[in-house]
């Protein structure tokens, strides 16, 4: 009995300072979630929520893949403004960029029942500035693509 604990002891030793290869013992990989910032190409003029042609275009790519990719995740649609005016102005502002977002993926196909939109008004800034600072950076949406259950 004392041989066999022994030669269970130094087993265990030997395999401690082992490497093993993860393919040997695949471990469960979970889907995280996907942000889509577009940084040149979906901003909004100041105090507009209208998409730009080249925004459009972006935004028909992101429906394709969101629908051929992800066809089951849910699309969070996050609209955000600069700093100018009043967070109770600012929030209509973002919800209304929000939806015009979501209503161009909606238009190339990804199904509306998947999309919340929600607008955050001045609160998450891209680029912190100064209050009534005019920067088209932070006039933008945010989209989400978040696998089920997360």
């Amino acid at each position: 009995m004392l041989r066999k604990a022994a030669f269970v002891a130094a087993a265990s030793l030997l395999l401690a300072g082992c490497a093993f290869d993860d393919e040997d013992y695949p471990r469960e990989q979970v889907a995280q979630e996907i942000d889509y910032e577009f940084p040149d190409e979906v901003f909004f003029a100041f105090n507009s929520a209208e998409l730009s042609p080249h925004a459009e275009r972006a935004l028909a790519d992101l429906a394709a893949d969101i629908h051929h990719t992800h066809p089951r995740w849910t699309v969070a649609v996050e609209g955000h403004t600069d700093t100018v005016g009043s967070q109770s102005y600012n929030i209509p502002l973002s919800e209304a960029r929000a939806q015009a977002v979501a209503d161009a993926l909606v238009r190339d196909g990804v199904n509306a029942r998947r999309i919340e939109e929600r607008g955050y008004g001045k609160s998450y800034l891209a680029v912190p500035t100064a209050n009534n600072v005019p920067d088209r950076r932070n006039r933008r949406v945010l989209v989400r693509v978040i696998p089920p259950g997360a």
